[in-house]
């Protein structure tokens, strides 16, 4: 069992840190400072709702616990690990930053920009420790880590509707390739491509849960036995 919780942890790391450098490196058609939205839009995915999974579920829970025993680190956690506080920073640093003048500001300016992605891999990390926390007792139970979870895709739909809804030239840090309207595919990507995920994520907490209760019931049976109703003659 160890054995493959540590296997585990191992393929969680090395997926996160490569989905990291991924979201991080500049897209492949970057001309200049200005790039297709849609090459945005994935890598906010990536950044925001891929890599902070992965990096929390890679952390051994002794690990975890050892870093919470520092003073700072166990401040930090008492003051931003409430979900609610999480959810808050996660979707308020989302739309902040997608408000076309500051995003424009922030395609433009190095600096503006390592303050996006630094503030949005952090909030997201802070959104994500409610779900996928190394320590069992910070996560959310089954039913509110759902209601978290669709909450968040909800809110993340409405920013997408927005953006493929609003008139083309939103954001004009970005060029859209010949041939088509980017922008209507990078809302789409912020519409749908967050809304798999937050689905996907939904579905193995619904997964992980039966599992759970499927051990407990057959714990509780005689010689472990699962439980089954009887066929009466």
């Amino acid at each position: 069992m160890m054995e493959r919780r540590r296997a585990r942890d191992s393929v969680c790391l090395v997926a996160g840190v490569l989905v990291s450098l991924i979201a991080l490196a500049p897209p492949p058609a970057a001309v200049g400072n200005a790039h297709p939205l849609s090459a945005h839009m994935i890598q906010h995915v990536l950044l925001a709702l891929v890599a902070p999974p992965l990096l929390l579920l890679s952390v051994p829970e002794s690990v975890a616990r050892r870093w919470l025993q520092a003073p700072m680190a166990w401040r930090v956690e008492r003051m931003f690990g409430n979900p609610v506080a999480g959810w808050i920073a996660a979707t308020a640093t989302l739309f902040l930053w997608h408000v076309p003048a500051l995003y424009d500001v922030g395609m433009t300016n190095g600096g503006v920009r390592i303050a996006q992605d630094v503030t949005v891999a952090i909030t997201a990390t802070l959104f994500w420790w409610a779900v996928a926390s190394p320590l069992p007792e910070k996560r959310l139970s089954a039913p509110l880590s759902v209601l978290y979870l669709f909450s968040a895709c909800a809110v993340s739909s409405v920013l997408g509707v927005i953006i493929t809804l609003a008139p083309s030239g939103l954001y004009a840090s970005h060029v859209a390739p010949p041939g088509g309207d980017d922008q209507q595919i990078g809302g789409l990507i912020m519409w749908v491509g967050c809304c798999v995920v937050y689905v996907s994520a939904i579905m193995l907490t619904l997964a992980h849960w039966y599992g759970a209760s499927d051990t407990v019931r057959e714990s509780a049976s005689p010689a472990g036995i699962a439980l089954a109703p009887m066929e009466h003659s």
